[in-house]
Order: C-alpha cells, then sequence, then structure tokens
C-alpha cells in the first residue's frame, strides 16, 4: 500500500491561478509566495477550477476560494518558517530561502523532484524521494529453515534481473526483508535472485504495480 502524498500550495512561478484571475484577486508576491485577494477574489469559482493541483478549496462561509498561504501573515511578522515546518515532529518538512541558481544547484545534488511537472507550472514545492510514491516496486522477506527452525535471514543477497541483465541487487535488513525501489509500473518480467548461506533460489515477478511477494524460505 502506498502512504499517503501530501499535496499543497505549489506556489507555481506561472501559476494558473494568477492567470484566471487576471485583475489581481490571485498575485504573486516578491518573496515567491503565491496569495488570493479574499475580497477580490469573492465568488469567484473559475479561481478553484483553475489549478491543476486541486489545492484550491471553497469557503461557503466566506464564499471565497482558499488555500495554504505560506503562513506570509506570519513570516512578515518576523518568522523564519511557516507553522506546519515548524510544527512537524520529524522535520519531514523545510522552507529554504536562497535564489535561484542556489535552488536549482540544491534540486539537482539531492535529487528533488516537482510533482506533475507536465503541467509547466514551475512549482516552487519540491519532493525528495518522489518515487516512493509515483513508481513501483518490488519486496518480499527472506527467511532460513535449520534443524526445523525458520528465522529471518538478515544480511541476504537479493539481486534483481531483467532480460538477464542485472537491475539492482541489495541485501536483507535485520528482519530479512527487501525491497527494490524505483521500477516502472507494466515494466513486464523480471528474475530476483536470492541467495543465503550457501542456498540459492529464483523467482520469476511480473510486475504490473508494486508486489510484495512474499517470505522465500531457504534451507
Amino acid at each position: 500500500m502506498r502512504p499517503n502524498l501530501p499535496v499543497a500550495c505549489m506556489h507555481c512561478d506561472d501559476a494558473p491561478c494568477v492567470k484566471a484571475a487576471k485583475d489581481g484577486a490571485v498575485y504573486k508576491r516578491d518573496d515567491g509566495i503565491v496569495l488570493i485577494d479574499p475580497q477580490k477574489a469573492k465568488g469567484r469559482h473559475e479561481i478553484i477550477r483553475s489549478c491543476p493541483y486541486e489545492v484550491i478549496w471553497w469557503n461557503e462561509e466566506k464564499d471565497v476560494p482558499q488555500k495554504c498561504t505560506l503562513c506570509a501573515h506570519l513570516l512578515d511578522e518576523g518568522w523564519d518558517r511557516p507553522r506546519c515546518v515548524q510544527a512537524c515532529p520529524i522535520g519531514a518538512l523545510r522552507i529554504i530561502h536562497g535564489d535561484d541558481p542556489e535552488i536549482k544547484q540544491m534540486v539537482i545534488s539531492e535529487n528533488l523532484e516537482s510533482l506533475h511537472p507536465q503541467y509547466r507550472t514551475l512549482p516552487r514545492v519540491y519532493y525528495k524521494n518522489l518515487f516512493r510514491f509515483t513508481r513501483c516496486f518490488a519486496a518480499g522477506s527472506m527467511a532460513y529453515k535449520k534443524d526445523g527452525t525458520i528465522d529471518c535471514a538478515e544480511g541476504a543477497e537479493v539481486v534483481l534481473y531483467q532480460n538477464a541483465e542485472k537491475v539492482a541487487q541489495i541485501s536483507t535488513d535485520h528482519f530479512g526483508d527487501f525491497q527494490f525501489d524505483n521500477l516502472d509500473e507494466d515494466s513486464g518480467q523480471y528474475m530476483i535472485e536470492v541467495a543465503y548461506k550457501g542456498a540459492k533460489k529464483n523467482i520469476k515477478v511480473e510486475l504490473g504495480k508494486s508486489i510484495n511477494i512474499g517470505t522465500i524460505v531457504l534451507e
């Protein structure tokens, strides 16, 4: 099962919502934050429909479209980060203040990706390990049977092949688990070769979507 992918306003450089508003009902500040003017945007449902990421919602009570503001009011008061970044207990979020060359270098060096680049909105939100949400995996567990006892096979060698070519090689973790990430959906047949304490086994898998082949027991 894939985890849920968090999606908020992308604060795009070429924001469709800004284009749809036309009269400044949605605007981009000099610091890159895209905001909705609640007075000018009142009753403007087309602003919601303009966002390809579907992150603008309708406030029925106030009759206006709303979205993430990146806590612009707090930043204007001197905060160095929005509330979500401050509150995240595991540090999964961060905000970077920098010029374009610096940000571009960070994107390259950390292998960051934008969501749905085909939209061509030039988003300012980047994800790390986005492939965990957008691509497939092949996973499983290894166990070893000896003298009637079955135990986890920690450190077993697992090799993934396609068309007789090695795609990747990993070792199982403390629980005997392994996972090959970043695979193409509907990419066809693979061979998984497992080896532990001199025992070997090959398993053929057909990859449509992500798959867990269960526990492989060697003797």
